[in-house]
């Protein structure tokens, strides 16, 4: 007997869950779309609105937080929640839920496709791409010519430097 294992949620009416909670309290977003996904032990939940953005993304984090915790959802997954302006293909805002990330870190890789993780990867490539500073210039020896000797008890230093 093979043992299957079943998802602690149905995706679909916990993205109509979200919906409903979302419109119901945030009525400056309608009409909006949510989508959830799972990847590894992260469930992604995508708020796609009309413009502008919210100016305080965080009523819309703490809506969906209440469902995730609701749902006991904590104990089987982190939570990755971000909003996004319908048309764009960048989030504006995201949040992540439960302290413990999984080893591969989703919200991470979300993060580095956000404009400020954007930005602060050039930043970090830049500070990268700068040359070591080159060496200080090193005198050959070879090029320096031999002292002259004419008398066994004189030395004779050449007149130029090379």
């Amino acid at each position: 007997m093979t043992k299957t294992s079943t998802l602690p949620v149905d995706l679909a009416s916990f993205e109509r869950l979200l919906q409903q909670r979302l419109q119901a309290k945030l009525t400056e977003l309608t009409p909006l779309q949510v989508n959830c996904f799972i990847k590894r032990e992260t469930l992604l939940m995508v708020v796609q609105h009309p413009a502008p953005v919210m100016a305080h993304p965080s009523r819309a984090f703490r809506i969906l937080e209440a469902a995730f915790e609701e749902e006991g959802l904590p104990e089987h997954f982190r939570g990755l929640m971000y909003l996004e302006v319908e048309g764009r293909n960048q989030p504006y805002a995201f949040h992540t839920f439960r302290d413990t990330p999984p080893p591969n870190d989703v919200a991470e890789q979300v993060k580095a496709t956000t404009p400020e993780g954007i930005q602060a990867a050039q930043q970090q490539k830049k500070r990268k791409s700068f040359p070591a500073p080159p060496p200080p210039p090193r005198r050959d020896l070879e090029a320096i010519p031999p002292p002259q000797y004419s008398d066994p008890d004189t030395i004779a230093l050449p007149s130029s430097p090379p």
